[in-house]
């Protein structure tokens, strides 16, 4: 298992409430012999104190970073006026320090089992903070992502899933695949073969990479790992989403107390459109705040 092993802010420290603070963090990650540095963006609105509020971990999509402007940078900025203190992070997919979006003519070597290990250290970062109550936010299939690791993997600071235009289920097994799970089974898992990777349909993809993103555990399917989650759970779809189709209705029948579906009808899937935009960043930050303020979570508008 993968383990947090040392962690540092690099700018200013957050000692007290009353501390406006934007500062990028960067921890250092084991994984199994190799050293990985993970990076974060840490900010916390003047005069609120994370201790007493609780904080947002925010995940972006497929082959993006923290920097990403849409929707990652844009709704960070727009939480943390709204009073809501919030770290966001880059995923490494098993590149150290990884700074920029994924380059698909590398190899891809990051696997989902990776990136759960990753947030757990980001939450024990948190922890460190003395921040008790977090809400798991993510955009596309950092949404797939945010409510795979609630339903597996759950933290006890966990108040509240927000999941963005999430991917939705099980995605078509590739050709290669087969002989991925052969690999895997001889021990073989880090050799490269030709096959897709997230946001890559062809690279050269280790077959234990392409097992966990295509192979049948865990199951891909949200409304499956939405049932599992003992946290509410909000669901934010847009009505001209062309990457993500079909959310509202494949997630109606599973709207009910424990999940909240809210539809923006100006959004496309990265909320570019200012009034989309604009409404997004109203819905989190209530929803947030109701989910870490209630100390166990509840769902929204109730």
């Amino acid at each position: 298992m993968s383990k947090i092993v040392c962690w540092f802010i690099s700018c200013w420290l957050l000692m007290a409430s009353g501390i406006s603070l934007a500062a990028p963090v960067q921890i250092s990650f084991q994984q199994g012999a190799k050293s990985i540095h993970l990076n974060g963006d840490w900010r916390v609105p003047e005069g609120v104190n994370p201790r007493e509020t609780g904080a947002v971990l925010w995940i972006h999509g497929t082959k993006g970073t923290l920097g990403m402007q849409y929707p990652v940078q844009d709704q960070m900025q727009r939480w943390v006026k709204a009073g809501v203190p919030v770290l966001a992070i880059t995923l490494s997919h098993g590149i150290d320090d990884r700074r920029e979006p994924v380059n698909c003519d590398q190899p891809q070597r990051g696997t989902l089992e990776l990136s759960f290990d990753e947030i757990a250290a980001w939450f024990d970062w948190l922890h460190e903070k003395g921040v008790k109550n977090v809400v798991l936010a993510g955009h596309s299939q950092g949404g797939q992502r945010v409510l795979l690791f609630a339903a597996h993997h759950p933290e006890p600071a966990l108040r509240g899933v927000i999941a963005i235009a999430p991917a939705k289920g099980q995605p078509k097994a590739p050709a290669a695949l087969d002989k991925a799970e052969k690999l895997v089974r001889a021990g073989q898992g880090d050799t490269l073969i030709r096959g897709p990777a997230p946001g890559c349909p062809v690279a050269e993809v280790a077959a234990s990479t392409l097992l966990s993103y295509y192979g049948p555990q865990p199951d891909k399917d949200i409304r499956k790992a939405i049932a599992a989650i003992k946290v509410p759970v909000l669901v934010v779809a847009g009505a001209r989403d062309e990457v993500v189709r079909g959310l509202p209705d494949y997630l109606r029948p599973s709207i009910g107390p424990h999940l909240t579906l809210r539809v923006v009808e100006t959004a496309d899937h990265f909320y570019r459109d200012n009034a989309a935009a604009a409404e997004l960043g109203e819905i989190v930050p209530e929803f947030a705040r109701d989910a870490m303020g209630s100390g166990h979570g509840r769902a929204f508008g109730e």
